[in-house]
């Protein structure tokens, strides 16, 4: 583990040093601070990583050092191509030291992009969890309605929720409104198929075992049915909310007036590459902490899966 941590090491500051020592060919009027905050915090973020995971006999160490190592190799790569050897457009690809420099200008933008967006986003998603996991269950439940709706259900969920995302536009009386609907139906049949799917599959024993001691059906579905049904639903958030979050942002780039999805644009338009960029970066950010979230709430929550 040692030589692992070394090399990543050797790597970040290698990274600093060609960010503050090397001359650079392109001369720029901002502060480089808020780039090599941003190295450190990728470097501090893989010995928390590492911290963490030695303690877990299933941990990596060689591909986790390996992915932070070409983290800070494209640190440098970028650095050095844009403001050293200037072989690129500084329009369209413009130096890391400016685009981390935006979180500094217009980091008050940046916050209130990320809060609209998780906001909506997890408005969607526990509306399409509650309604998704209720009619489920009782889809599943009945034989005779999971014969109908289950195929129904099996062609609407592969659809991407971007198709219906023009129309809800249109037909919502407000863009918040819209955005949540579209985060709704981006996770409601995914979460639907797969309650009647589990429910399908529990192993009808415990349904006897359950029945033969008075257990009513009502108690049954929330007791018995719904816990196993659960890690199931759990499970596929990690694709979905990903999925959706996406989603979400490509609606903010049509119709928005907040969201990161509408700060993107809003400087797209003007092409201001840079803040586009920090843009990118931002919820490339917030999708990873979303994993995270999901991967914490399956730990602590789901303990009996």
């Amino acid at each position: 583990m040692k030589k692992y941590l070394i090399l990543d090491e050797v790597f970040f500051l290698l990274t600093l040093a060609i960010i503050i020592f090397v001359p650079k060919g392109q001369v720029l009027e901002i502060s480089y601070i808020p780039l090599i905050i941003a190295v450190s915090l990728v470097n501090a973020v893989y010995l928390l990583s590492v911290l963490i995971g030695s303690r877990k006999e299933t941990f990596d160490i060689k591909t986790t050092s390996i992915i932070y190592a070409i983290l800070f190799g494209l640190f440098s790569v970028w650095d050095l191509t844009t403001t050293v050897f200037n072989v690129v457009n500084p329009v369209l690809f413009p130096a890391p030291e400016t685009v981390f420099y935006v979180y500094v200008d217009r980091y008050e933008f940046i916050l209130t992009g990320v809060v609209q967006s998780l906001i909506k986003l997890l408005v969607g998603i526990a509306l399409s969890l509650v309604f998704g996991t209720g009619i489920g269950l009782f889809i599943g439940w009945v034989p005779a309605l999971r014969k109908v709706f289950f195929p129904i259900c099996k062609v609407l969920s592969p659809i991407p929720p971007i198709v219906y995302t023009s129309y809800v536009v249109a037909l919502m009386p407000n863009f918040q409104v819209a955005a949540i609907m579209v985060i709704f139906l981006g996770i409601f049949w995914p979460t639907i198929l797969s309650t009647i799917t589990s429910v399908s599959n529990i192993d009808r024993g415990i349904i006897i075992t359950a029945k033969s001691m008075g257990i009513k059906d009502l108690t049954m579905m929330f007791k018995i049915i719904l816990p196993f049904t659960l890690p199931a639903t759990i499970e596929n958030l990690t694709v979905t909310v990903s999925f959706s979050f996406m989603t979400l942002t490509s609606a903010e780039m049509l119709g928005s007036t907040a969201g990161l999805g509408f700060f993107v644009q809003k400087y797209a338009a003007f092409a201001m590459y840079d803040n586009v960029i920090c843009g990118i970066i931002t919820i490339g950010i917030v999708v990873v902490f979303l994993n995270m979230g999901i991967e914490l709430l399956k730990k602590n929550v789901i303990k009996w899966a």
